[in-house]
């Protein structure tokens, strides 16, 4: 699996085969089948590793008992675009249309790891009211497709793109105030 995340990483996309993975990590080529049925499957594996790395870096960042809610939900949505950004290419895997025909591997609450941790962190700011009352599924669904978009957008732009803390910090900033001030 190693091997095939290292390809992964180099090509910019899960375009190999598996006889390819197997040449790469000096294996017969019929040694993945051992551990997986066909690429499909191997793919999934990659992808729910994604989803309980980008778990636990949330997890991690909301660590802190009584963190306020506003702080709180910066810290998901950093730590979310942080780890899109230095995984690109497994972050597109990982919520690639794809995969999402392919039965789960893991339990929903692994691969909803930011909408889980959005909605929390969404209700309890309402009942503090620090957040702006409404519908808490739907701000943190508008959460959830903004992290989500500006992620997407970082990791396709050129170059010139601002990638810089500041310029993701000012993008948050900006919706949180639109949305749940």
């Amino acid at each position: 699996m190693e091997t095939a995340q290292e390809m992964l990483r180099e090509a910019g996309g899960w375009r190999f085969t598996l006889r390819e993975l197997a040449r790469r990590a000096h294996v017969s080529h019929t040694a993945p089948y051992k551990h997986f049925a066909d690429k499909s499957e191997l793919l999934a594996e990659i992808s729910m590793h994604g989803h309980r790395q980008l778990c636990d870096r949330i997890n991690s960042a909301t660590r802190r008992e009584n963190k306020p809610p506003h702080a709180e939900i910066v810290a998901i949505l950093r730590s979310h675009v942080g780890f899109a950004l230095t995984n690109a290419s497994l972050y597109r895997l990982m919520f690639s249309s794809e995969l999402a025909a392919l039965p789960a591997n893991e339990p929903e609450p692994v691969r909803q790891s930011t909408r889980q941790a959005l909605l929390q962190c969404v209700s309890r700011g309402q009942e503090t009211g620090d957040f702006r009352r409404g519908s808490a599924e739907g701000q943190a669904r508008a959460a959830w497709a903004f992290v989500h978009g500006l992620s997407l957008l970082l990791i396709d732009q050129d170059e010139t793109e601002d990638r810089s803390g500041e310029a993701i910090d000012d993008a948050i900033s900006s919706f949180l105030k639109g949305v749940l001030a």
